[in-house]
């Protein structure tokens, strides 16, 4: 745990590089912990390395489904990608866990708007 704390504190001292070195190391001595995944996720983020971050909150959800900020993280950075179809479903599922939260209630309407968008631009395409 005192590397998981580390990691936090480091983080917080906007300090991402130790924090995520710190967060793998939490994963090597524990590789069931979601809390690290999940942080790692957010130092990755950091970065801009979006790919790796929805991997990670991946692990995470693997290890515990109902990880729902999770989901709502994968939601995010698939979003951001401009993948709406994963980001879709990220939101839905982060939803069904916490239906409270406005931002992917919010940013889920946005990535179903920008599926419709993508859908109607391949449409015309092949026209």
């Amino acid at each position: 745990m005192a590397w998981y704390t580390l990691g936090v504190g480091l983080s917080a001292l906007n300090d991402h590089e130790k924090a995520l070195d710190a967060f793998n190391q939490v994963i090597q001595l524990d590789p069931f912990s979601t809390e690290a995944y999940y942080k790692k996720g957010c130092e990755l983020l950091y970065f801009k390395k979006r790919e790796e971050a929805i991997m990670a909150w991946r692990e995470a959800i693997g290890i515990d489904p109902d990880y729902y900020q999770a989901w709502h993280r994968i939601g995010m950075a698939s979003f951001e990608l401009g993948n709406f179809e994963d980001a879709v479903d990220a939101f839905d599922r982060s939803l069904a866990l916490d239906p409270t939260n406005p931002d992917s209630v919010y940013y889920r309407d946005l990535a179903k708007q920008g599926l419709e968008m993508s859908k109607k631009k391949k449409s015309s395409k092949k026209k």
